[in-house]
């Protein structure tokens, strides 16, 4: 029916395992893989995402989500293969709760990636390889870092979001974008009192080495006055 009624045009999938109380299907999936653009799967765990290992061409926005869990429980091993050949389109990514090395994805075409619910560690394999990023967003935790001093460079980024992952303790990871313009972060991430957080703030944008023209604080206790006095150089300062 879909096919139908749309013609020839590409066309747009959210599929909820929980709310459907099945996973999704491989033969449906295969009907409509060469029209789907954007494709959003809320799946029980990893296995239920072979379905999307064929190609797809027109995709271009891919959200996957797998079961809630709790930062140290077990993550599961299965890997879904996603290849650039079989996505010549892609350019955004949004994982939840799926470690990087559970998906084969074209990190390198991507424009646009979103992590959330796994450790620095995790991520951090995704963030050596999509170095062509312009937005990426983090809503990740920290827990005995294992990185050794790595540090992802971002030439292309644009956009830097840093979101607490529910209220857990997240450092401030040293990345570099010296293109970066707009800085999200939530005054949660930043510790101690109002002069240290100012500090661990500042630290973190010197080592961006990038010359930032928006600031964005959310959850924010102290008032706008504050940014605007510590960070002058900073047209654009909104406190939310």
């Amino acid at each position: 029916m879909w096919l139908r009624y749309s013609g020839c045009l590409p066309i747009s999938l959210k599929y909820d395992c929980e709310a459907m109380q099945d996973s999704l299907d491989g033969g449906l999936l295969a009907t409509l893989a060469h029209r789907l653009e954007h494709l959003v799967l809320y799946q029980r765990n990893l296995r239920q995402l072979d379905a999307i290992s064929g190609p797809l061409p027109l995709i271009r926005t891919l959200t996957l989500v797998c079961a809630r869990r709790v930062p140290g429980s077990p993550v599961p091993t299965a890997t879904v293969a996603l290849h650039r050949d079989n996505l010549p389109q892609l350019h955004s990514v949004r994982l939840v709760f799926i470690k990087p090395t559970s998906v084969t994805l074209p990190w390198l075409q991507l424009t646009t990636l979103e992590l959330e619910g796994i450790s620095f560690d995790e991520a951090l394999i995704a963030l050596k390889q999509a170095g062509k990023l312009i937005t990426l967003k983090l809503d990740i935790y920290h827990e005995n870092s294992q990185s050794g001093g790595v540090t992802p460079v971002f030439s292309s980024l644009k956009t830097l979001q840093i979101v607490p992952y529910w209220a857990q303790l997240l450092h401030l990871m040293p990345i570099r974008a010296p293109a970066l313009r707009t800085l999200h972060i939530s005054e949660h991430i930043l510790r101690g009192d109002k002069s240290q957080r100012i500090c661990a703030l500042q630290e973190f944008i010197t080592t961006l080495r990038c010359s930032l023209h928006e600031l964005k604080i959310e959850d924010a206790n102290m008032s706008e006055t504050t940014y605007r006095t510590a960070f002058p150089e900073i047209q654009l300062i909104e406190v939310l």
